[in-house]
């Protein structure tokens, strides 16, 4: 979060605090039947304690429960919470030293994918200004929110000045470091490798300091081994800059969330757990009546949450929850489980869409993304849902995705096999690509071929595809044929995912 001012709730066990109180602690299996319920890493119930651990001793990092976000000067309230996420600048070392005293986590605040001010650096960047900027109409684009300006992570000068800025705020004796604006990605999708190389080496360079990133979820699967935290800013609601004021997601929006929450990141903890901290505005005469409803709803999918009134990150938001949600019921469910055949059909229904689910055809697929995924099947593909609004694990289909570091070439071809249920003359086919995070997936290359006596032969090659597109046609002289493939080479995916396959509806036209 930009700037945020983030004071997480305290999910603590006991009724004391006079800033963030709740009441159950989450874990109800005192009413029920152990031997019924399932506890996994997200229902597991928090260890007994009162308030923080006495002589200034931390709780375990994977038993946080309550974070403060606060970018002042050290302030008392800081250290009736477990985490606190703050501003080297603002507190100085003796500030730190003061919460690693009281048994705080101290977590310092870095940006990674924008520079505060314009600089020239090395000069070498349009205009004389630094090489490692996101360069629009021969200038350095700005964030208008902050009036920063995105960078390339990935670029060398500015992975020092990174580093060297990392280094000082540790030798402040920091816990760690709050990862801000790694969603730069989204801004240019060329930048993503460069950011999960700057996260790897981080990591590498600083093996003991706690690396928290605010949001990533586009390069989250890449990250998520480096890492050891996540805040998750506007889970149940979002900040209007241009109101200034707090205001509720949209449908869309909160569905997106649901999605990133289940299918994103409790995936990825599931194979490396770390600590989730959402952060939700609400504006001042709602905090009182609010603060329950969404802390129980962030505890349901195992995310400590805070409620914030004030973007401005220059006081400490005081409030009292009662939590009585089940801890991480939602964790891998998603909330009602959002229906693939939510709302119309909005693709082509009819009898010339040849590849529809209701006109006679077999799909299948050479891999699928992973064994939870796999239920979905091919569905999505030829449903005649097109939609960005929706569940992407059940709008879309997506591939293997085949990861590569160093020189390693990638090996693995995707297809989508289609069987018609007698002979057809084919001429066009439109592909609909995945969206996600703000990204269309398509691919950069695809070979269509048609069986013939018992292998595959190739018919067109498009090769001309726009990036971050919605759609491709692709047109080739007729064939007549009952089976055929779409077929994405090694390597051609979208071009920050070049391992994987992505496709959300595909329609086959004579």
């Amino acid at each position: 979060m930009k700037k945020i001012a983030v004071a997480l709730l305290a999910l603590l066990l006991s009724f004391a605090t006079v800033f963030v109180g709740c009441g159950d602690n989450g874990d109800s299996s005192s009413s029920q039947d152990e031997g019924v319920r399932e506890v996994s890493i997200f229902s597991r119930p928090l260890p007994k304690r009162n308030g923080l651990n006495a002589q200034g001793k931390k709780v375990d990092w994977l038993d946080v429960s309550s974070f403060v976000c606060y970018y002042g000067q050290y302030d008392e309230k800081m250290t009736n919470f477990d985490v606190a996420i703050c501003e080297s600048r603002s507190l100085g070392a003796e500030g730190i030293k003061k919460l690693n005293d009281a048994g705080v986590w101290t977590i310092c605040y870095i940006t990674i994918g924008e520079d505060d001010s314009l600089n020239t650096a090395d000069g070498l960047g349009e205009g004389g200004y630094a090489s490692y900027y996101i360069y629009e109409n021969g200038s350095p684009k700005m964030n208008t929110n902050w009036n920063s300006y995105f960078v390339d992570a990935g670029n060398p000068v500015w992975q020092e000045i990174i580093i060297e800025r990392a280094r000082n705020i540790l030798a402040m004796g920091a816990d760690g470091l709050f990862l801000d604006t790694i969603d730069t990605v989204d801004i240019d999708a060329s930048t993503c490798g460069g950011m999960v190389s700057l996260v790897k080496r981080l990591k590498e360079e600083f093996p003991n300091a706690k690396l928290v990133a605010n949001r990533g979820f586009t390069v989250l699967d890449y990250i998520a081994k480096y890492i050891d935290g996540m805040m998750f800013e506007s889970f149940n609601t979002t900040w209007d800059f241009g109101g200034n004021r707090s205001r509720d997601l949209s449908e869309s929006e909160n569905e997106y969330n649901i999605a990133t929450a289940v299918n994103t990141i409790n995936r990825n903890r599931r194979a490396h757990y770390f600590p989730v901290f959402a952060l939700d505005y609400l504006n001042p005469n709602e905090v009182k009546y609010l603060a329950s409803e969404y802390a129980n709803r962030c505890w349901k999918y195992d995310f400590i949450s805070y409620l914030q009134e004030n973007i401005g990150l220059d006081h400490i938001t005081e409030y009292t929850v009662n939590l009585t949600a089940e801890r991480g019921s939602l964790a891998l469910k998603g909330e009602g489980d959002i229906a693939q055949t939510a709302g119309q059909p909005n693709g082509d229904t009819s009898a010339d869409n040849l590849a529809y689910v209701k006109n006679g055809v077999t799909l299948e697929v050479d891999s699928y993304y992973s064994v939870d995924y796999k239920n979905n099947k091919t569905a999505a593909l030829n449903d005649a849902f097109i939609s960005e609004n929706m569940y992407w694990a059940k709008r879309a289909w997506a591939s293997a995705d085949e990861k590569v570091t160093g020189e390693a070439p990638y090996e693995q071809d995707h297809w989508i096999t289609v069987e018609f249920t007698e002979v057809k003359d084919v001429s066009k086919i439109i592909i609909h690509w995945a969206f996600d995070n703000g990204i269309y997936y398509s691919s950069s290359e695809i070979v269509i071929e048609e069986w013939v006596n018992g292998e595959w032969v190739a018919v067109h090659t498009q090769s001309d595809i726009a990036q971050n597109s919605p759609e491709v046609e692709i047109r080739f002289d007729s064939i007549s044929t009952q089976k055929l493939r779409i077929r994405q080479p090694a390597g051609m995916g979208a071009q920050f995912r070049k391992g994987i396959m992505w496709v959300a509806e595909i329609e086959i036209y004579s």
